[in-house]
């Protein structure tokens, strides 16, 4: 069996994990393990390829063939060498609060959480860390009351297209998740409003990977997102830059 068909082969089974994890049957673990493998499989062929292609581009037999299954090799390479660059750019962490000594909690995603995922306790070690790769990430202070910037809120998280777990209007809390576009991970995301006084409140955002180790930086990513957004509801549209 070819090289060519090999690769088909890694490139199928690397569609069936996807599809498996975002289908969410069974334990998360296993599709992501699957992805992880044939990752690894596909890498390995890869290079196996590069060496063969390059031996025979150099015998100058079948020079075209060569150079095309070089080219098709370095894909795999290629998405793991980003892959490393893009988390060495990044703490590991993949829980991520604007609010890291009293963060808020989370209630409705418990129990939907398989017991292969991440937990839902905050771990206060990585707090500094936290600051460190994201000193941008603190909570919002807006010059409306509460009642209104929890609504202003959920239009946000409809417009972003989160999924909503559930919301509480008179505890300022809500609870949704969301997914990565291609694999389909999912993060959940707790966001809490609450008075600071007659006519400003507070809002804190808390988003937690259900599996992995680091996130990559979505994490802080969808907290900008989601207060860029914020600033463009009615209610706030008029104000300054956040305070």
């Amino acid at each position: 069996m070819n090289s060519f068909l090999w690769q088909f082969v890694c490139i199928m089974l690397l569609l069936i994990c996807v599809m498996w994890n975002r289908a969410a049957w069974g334990d998360p673990k296993w599709p992501l393990l699957g992805v992880a493998t044939v990752i690894a499989l596909w890498s390995l062929l890869a290079v196996y390829t590069l060496v063969g292609s390059a031996w025979i581009a150099y015998q100058g037999r079948e020079r075209e063939l060569a150079i095309f299954s070089f080219v098709l090799a370095i894909i795999p390479l290629a998405g793991v060498v980003l892959f490393v660059l893009k988390a060495r750019q990044v703490p590991p962490i993949h829980d991520i609060s604007t609010d890291t000594i009293n963060p808020p909690e989370f209630v409705l995603a418990k129990k939907v959480r398989h017991s292969s995922h991440n937990s839902l306790e905050y771990t206060f070690n990585n707090a500094e860390v936290q600051r460190q790769a994201y000193p941008a990430v603190q909570p919002l202070l807006v010059p409306i009351i509460s009642s209104e910037l929890i609504v202003a809120a959920e239009a946000v998280v409809n417009k972003l297209g989160w999924h909503m777990h559930g919301m509480d209007k008179e505890k300022g809390i809500i609870e949704a998740y969301t997914t990565t576009p291609v694999l389909g991970f999912v993060d959940d995301v707790v966001i809490r409003v609450e008075s600071v006084s007659s006519n400003e409140s507070r809002i804190d955002i808390r988003s937690k990977s259900r599996v992995g180790v680091s996130d990559l930086g979505a994490n802080a990513k969808r907290f900008q997102l989601f207060f860029d957004e914020l600033w463009k509801q009615p209610t706030l549209s008029a104000e300054k830059s956040p305070k």
